[in-house]
């Protein structure tokens, strides 16, 4: 027998492959590609781009806004969602009049202001649209023209039967709408205690023929946006006196004052301050004169115009809804001062966009209590509402946008079932 030790083979074991591993390195490259995709056509521009955003100077200088807007109201009660404004709404004249932001009905006709700066005179029964005159030059149809073409928002008519129309910019006239003339019985150039109008918006009339009115914002129409970031109280109340020819501001630092509606006795007048969703009541005689207090807050919206329902109340129209279930610019920035001075650098059409779609209409009693609400949830039908005209119980519907007039039939009710 041999003392050679044998040696013990070595045992050589192979690592099984484990399924993909081929794959492994097509793979990484891949994801590395993408990787680099992303950064350079996605991160890498909208870093750029919001650097560009934040070196760019703002237009506005906001404050902190210590009384933010509480939590929106809740859709119940009267306020409960509904579809009304479909159901009984329907559009007129549309593609024909375009931005009608107030409406005056007289006799089964209407009259308004566009936004290429013309006063129409509109036939309901025989759906005949004419010009009665135009405030300023052409060119006009597009924004940029305003300015100068004018743009026409709130109008009544005096007890003598003239027109009374307010312009955003071109002042106070006094129109025949029988022979068509028109008189400016001031400009919007002037000024008024040290300081030139800004924007001019909506107006009513006196028994004694004193002219209301109010002027909105310093800026121009097309950014009103910019009010809303901006936080600051710079609107005015103002009074024309026809006989003296003299204006006065009865008002100052008012939270985007829009449409205005006086009392039956003229002992006060509402004011819709947009920006604060809430309705104040400015005192004109009497003890609490020359004050102001609440009529409503908190709305379930942003009012525009308030004019007198048929039931003795009053119509406010809502160009935006606040929802508490729903993202609502305005409510949400308010606290932070930075965020909204950059947002102001971004064109006011992609701010807009950012509000929920739905439209509101909302009728209150004397003492500022909700009695309905007429809604199109979706703004299916209707959209960016200024003003509610109240044809003991037909309902006109203005916009200062949309090119069609809407008219709302409240007799109409739904079917059950």
């Amino acid at each position: 027998m041999s003392n050679v030790r044998q040696r013990k083979p070595i045992s050589v074991t192979t690592k099984p492959e484990r399924p993909g591993d081929e794959d492994v390195q097509p793979n990484a490259r891949w994801s590395l590609l993408c990787k680099i995709v992303l950064f350079v056509f996605i991160i890498l521009p909208f870093t750029c781009l919001l650097a560009c955003i934040v070196l760019i100077e703002s237009p506005i200088n906001p404050e902190p806004i210590t009384d933010s807007l509480p939590e929106p109201p809740k859709l119940e009660g009267p306020l409960a969602q509904n579809d009304l404004l479909v159901f009984q709404g329907e559009r007129l004249f549309e593609g024909q009049v375009i931005g009608a932001e107030s409406i005056v009905y007289q006799s089964g006709h209407l009259y308004t202001g566009t936004a290429d700066g013309k006063i129409l005179h509109i036939d309901l029964m025989t759906k005949i649209i004419d010009t009665v005159t135009t405030l300023g030059p052409p060119p006009c149809g597009q924004i940029i023209d305003e300015k100068r073409c004018g743009r026409p928002l709130g109008m009544r008519f005096d007890k003598d039967g003239y027109l009374i129309v307010v312009d955003a910019y071109l002042g106070m006239y006094k129109i025949n709408v029988a022979s068509r003339d028109a008189f400016q019985l001031f400009p919007g150039s002037m000024k008024v205690d040290g300081k030139k109008l800004g924007v001019l918006n909506d107006l009513d009339i006196a028994s004694d023929g004193t002219i209301y009115f109010t002027e909105t914002t310093p800026y121009r129409r097309e950014n009103f946006m910019l009010e809303f970031l901006e936080g600051r109280a710079q609107g005015r109340l103002l009074k024309y006196d026809p006989a003296e020819n003299k204006t006065e501001v009865l008002y100052k630092n008012l939270y985007f004052p829009n449409g205005v509606q006086l009392s039956k006795d003229d002992s006060y007048l509402l004011i819709c301050e947009t920006s604060k969703a809430r309705i104040i009541k400015y005192h004109i005689s009497g003890p609490k004169q020359g004050t102001i207090e609440m009529f409503a807050e908190n709305l379930p919206g942003l009012p525009d115009n308030i004019r007198r329902s048929s039931g003795g109340g009053y119509w406010v129209a809502f160009g935006a809804c606040r929802d508490a279930e729903r993202f609502n610019l305005l409510d949400k920035l308010q606290p932070y001062p930075w965020i909204r001075k950059q947002l102001a650098k971004i064109p006011a059409r992609f701010l807009i966009s950012t509000f929920p779609a739905c439209t509101l209409i909302i009728e209150f009693d004397k003492e500022g209590n909700i009695i309905r609400s007429l809604k199109d949830p979706n703004g299916e039908k209707f959209s960016y509402l200024s003003e509610v005209h109240d044809d003991a119980g037909y309902l006109y519907l203005g916009s200062f946008i949309v090119p069609y007039i809407g008219k709302v039939n409240t007799y109409k009710k739904p079917v059950v079932g």
